[in-house]
Formats: C-alpha cells, sequence, structure tokens
C-alpha cells in the first residue's frame, strides 16, 4: 500500500509540476485509482508542501503510540525485566 501512495505522490508532483490544481489531479488520481486514490484533502496537503518548496516525495512521521521494546536481560537480583518506551 505504501508503495502504491508514493506512486500516487508522484503523480502529484507530476500534475503539480504542469500547473494542474490538487482538485484536478484528484480527479486524475480517483479516475486511474478508483477508492484507493488519495482523499482530495491528502493531494491538497501535498500541494501545499510543493507550493512550500519541499517536493520531497517522503512522507513524515506521524506522532502516534509510541513502540514498546521489551529488555530481556535478566537482572542481577531476579527483577523483573524492564519496558522502555520510544516516540517514533
Amino acid at each position: 500500500m505504501e508503495d502504491l501512495k508514493y506512486r500516487m505522490r508522484v503523480c502529484l508532483w507530476y500534475d503539480y509540476k504542469q500547473d494542474k490544481t490538487a482538485a484536478e489531479s484528484h480527479r486524475d488520481l480517483l479516475r486511474v485509482f478508483g477508492d484507493e486514490a488519495l482523499s482530495e484533502t491528502q493531494c491538497k496537503r501535498w500541494y501545499r508542501r510543493f507550493k512550500e518548496g519541499d517536493e520531497s516525495l517522503e512522507d513524515e512521521p506521524r506522532q502516534g503510540r509510541p513502540e514498546l521494546l521489551q529488555n530481556d536481560h535478566p537482572t542481577r537480583n531476579g527483577d523483573l525485566p524492564f519496558l522502555v518506551v520510544l516516540n517514533s
């Protein structure tokens, strides 16, 4: 799925360079990709990034539930292993 989203972002970038609007580009995506197309809101967000000079097609990392990692190393006094919380 991520590969498909990346391909759609390439299409958006190409349309942006061709001076199409985000709405026009969204209609093109709907015609080609159907229900899997990015939403018009997502298209507008990408167009805004392009307009601001950010032409990277990589998605920005998002805040979300922290990842839990378990430390399986035994402790000297036999305590239970501890969990480490990472914000990704």
